[in-house]
């Protein structure tokens, strides 16, 4: 889950979580709370995390795929082909991809965005994402019949 990498990236860089929440701007004690209690936070949080913090691996805090941490050496090594495979327990993954794809446009000011349209919003894994949604919607809406 995103929260529990987070909590590994906020120990990685050894600061406390009320400087990580003032310096993105969040109110006291909302991120330590949502990564003690495995608790989603909002796309709005992960925008200002990845534009503050631009070291971090937004396929990593997103996925848990890869590197924690950017550098020089391997921003190139990032597998831009990353299979995204979903799952309903992961909705709010899907929430946050469906946010920033359709608000690209808009986030391609911040470099950390840059990077993260890069690696996960290529058109055509972008089209078998929709895809697969539009198909788990039907399953889920046929098991909702079925049980009813």
């Amino acid at each position: 889950m995103i929260v529990k990498r987070l909590g590994q990236y906020i120990a990685e860089k050894d600061i406390s979580y009320y400087l990580f929440e003032n310096s993105i701007k969040a109110s006291r004690g909302s991120i330590s709370k949502a990564v003690k209690n495995n608790k989603s936070i909002g796309s709005n949080v992960i925008e200002n995390i990845l534009t503050i913090y631009t070291d971090l691996n937004p396929v990593w805090l997103v996925t848990g795929k890869g590197e924690m941490l950017l550098n020089d050496k391997n921003l190139g090594e990032i597998e831009y082909n990353l299979p995204v495979k979903l799952n309903l327990d992961d909705f709010d993954k899907i929430e946050i991809i469906d946010y920033v794809y359709d608000n690209v446009t808009e986030f391609k000011s911040y470099k950390s965005f840059q990077k993260l349209t890069k690696l996960l919003f290529a058109d055509k894994e972008m089209g078998e994402v929709r895809k697969e949604i539009e198909q788990l919607k039907e399953q889920v809406s046929k098991l909702a019949e079925e049980s009813n």
